[in-house]
């Protein structure tokens, strides 16, 4: 079992995908205010 392996990987798909939603949220705001 490799802690550090598991690790890297969670948070290699993690990370995009909280940016991501974040991204359309931000999107998604900037729309409403126009």
């Amino acid at each position: 079992m490799n802690l550090f392996g598991w690790n890297s990987v969670l948070w290699g798909s993690l990370v995009p995908v909280m940016v991501a939603l974040a991204a359309l949220l931000f999107g998604a705001r900037a729309r409403r205010q126009r």
